[in-house]
């Protein structure tokens, strides 16, 4: 039967620390969501702030797992330091993107030969703002990286009801790399170098009108070269984050990368002929990505308290989320014991993906964690 943990005086917090002074801190560990858990748009929940520092005192160790992205791991470990007011460390980030940076070797990902015998790897990179996605993907290994907003630079009918203004677009780096050559009718046809060999979507997009339609003309084209039109088999595609929705500073939920995924699924599907969209997903709550932060949880563990150490029980690692479809169903399918919370994305009568229990905010779920030990 689910249990809920109910909001305790404010003072509870502390109040449980001093009576867990013997706590063993290599006998349970946590996996925490960010948005809605820790934080609310730019500003830091209170209880957040208060968990992420007792458990840095007292060297219980922890992993942040989001399906957020669109900055480089040291970026936003940076930010949140600033806004939980205590040292977050860059290798203990995993966002929606981090896996592939170990996951998929670029050179594997995508490979071909121009008609020169040059040897290309590009990818066009989706999401984020301005150029950050590009400079993510650039500190994974992606040295070929082109995005739709350098593209509209080079050919405004690409998209005509885009919002950039000329001042942005002058920001754009590398946005006269381009030449689109006058076609019959004095139709913008692309230059054979926009070819890609891979699709990356690695965040929320900033321009879902733009970013839709130029991941669709290179899905339909043929082998990645803009401009053209294949019935085969289309590019690669990958999708970090899946989440439908997300908390803000907004009363309700924010639709998400899911709903963006969606989306270009929908189009696709309907701009060729019923033809089914073959992506690749990463993120929770799929089991790549808990592999993948299961292994950065060990690795913290053992760098806090030495190597050696029998592994924990699943039952002791804590995933702590505020969202069902994500947080909860990817870690009970990992074994591990989820706490669900109410600061962010479920409400109270909601689907709760069967969570181990329900916390009124982040500070009640340590608290809970601790006192099953």
């Amino acid at each position: 039967m689910l249990r809920t943990a109910h909001r305790a005086p404010q003072r509870a917090f502390s109040q449980c620390v001093n009576r867990r002074k013997s706590l063993d801190p290599t006998s349970l560990a946590f996996a925490f969501d960010i948005d809605g858990v820790l934080v609310r748009g730019k500003r830091a929940l209170d209880h957040g702030r208060q968990a992420i520092q007792h458990l840095n005192s007292v060297k219980v160790p922890y992993i942040l797992l989001t399906n957020g992205g669109g900055k480089t791991e040291r970026a936003r470990t940076e930010e949140l330091s600033r806004l939980l007011e205590t040292d977050i460390p860059e290798h203990i980030l995993v966002q929606s993107h981090t896996p592939i940076r170990s996951l998929f070797d670029p050179d594997v990902l995508v490979d071909r030969l121009d008609g020169k015998g040059k040897r290309h790897r590009r990818v066009l990179v989706v999401g984020g703002a301005a150029n950050s996605c590009a400079e993510v993907a650039k500190s994974y290994g992606y040295k070929d990286v082109v995005t739709p907003s350098q593209i509209y630079a080079a050919c405004r009918a690409i998209w005509p009801f885009s919002q950039l203004t000329e001042e942005q677009l002058l920001k754009i780096p590398e946005r006269q790399m381009w030449t689109f050559r006058a076609g019959p009718g004095a139709i913008p046809e692309p230059p054979d170098n926009v070819a890609i060999d891979g699709i990356l979507v690695f965040t929320d997009p900033r321009d879902w009108g733009l970013d839709a339609q130029v991941v669709l003309d290179y899905l339909r084209s043929d082998r990645g070269l803009l401009g053209t039109i294949s019935d085969g088999a289309h590019v690669p595609i990958f999708f970090c984050n899946d989440d439908l929705v997300f908390a803000n500073d907004y009363a309700q939920p924010r639709l998400g990368n899911g709903a963006f995924r969606e989306m270009v699924k929908s189009l696709y599907r309907r701009l060729s002929g019923g033809t089914e969209l073959v992506d690749t997903v990463i993120g929770k709550p799929y089991k790549t990505t808990y592999d993948y932060a299961a292994k950065v949880l060990a690795d913290r563990r053992a760098e806090l308290h030495g190597n050696g150490l029998p592994p924990l029980d699943p039952d002791r690692i804590y995933m702590v989320g505020d969202n069902p479809a994500s947080d909860i169903t990817g870690g009970r399918a990992y074994g591990w014991h989820t706490i669900l919370v109410r600061t962010g994305v479920f409400r109270d009568g909601q689907y709760t993906a069967d969570a181990n229990i329900i916390s009124d905010s982040v500070s009640d779920a340590v608290n809970y964690g601790m006192s099953r030990e």
